[in-house]
This record gives C-alpha cells, sequence and structure tokens, in this order.
C-alpha cells in the first residue's frame, strides 16, 4: 500500500504525460499481480505434496526423521540447537 501511494505521488509532481501513463500501467500492473497473488497460489498448493509444518513437528518429536519435501528426491537435513 505504501508502495502505491509513493507512486501515486510521483503522478502529481508535475511529470510529463508519458511518465503519467508509464506510472499507471506500473500501478495497473501492482494491482492485478496483488489480486491474482492468492488465487493463484491457492492452485500451486496439491495435497499429494507432504505438509512442511506437519514434516517439521514430526521432526521436533525425532530428530533423525528427514524432512520430506516436494519433489520427492530432494532432502532436508536439519540439526537441533543445542
Amino acid at each position: 500500500m505504501l508502495l502505491l501511494i509513493l507512486l501515486f505521488g510521483t503522478l502529481t509532481s508535475g511529470a510529463d504525460r508519458r511518465q503519467c501513463l508509464l506510472d499507471t500501467l506500473l500501478i495497473i500492473g501492482l494491482v492485478t499481480g496483488a489480486l491474482h497473488f492468492g488465487p493463484d497460489m491457492r492452485d500451486f498448493n496439491q495435497p499429494s505434496w507432504p505438509s512442511y509444518r506437519r514434516q517439521v513437528e514430526r521432526w521436533q518429536l525425532n530428530p533423525q526423521q528427514e524432512i520430506m519435501l516436494w519433489p520427492a528426491l530432494w532432502k532436508m537435513t536439519l540439526k537441533p540447537q543445542l
């Protein structure tokens, strides 16, 4: 939101028409991206993928346990803090 306020400030600072047009296109792009970000990220998650939160909880109970990631070939080894 702060970024949009700063961008609107540049529109009223006496910039020429071309700069106004570019700023307006930038603002439209940012707003469009912000509105689509949430739904797009929900589509990126699949129920068959391991839950990172549950994997960490399982690891906290047993630090010898590897954390499962997606894709399945990836692995993560955590070291417990002392």
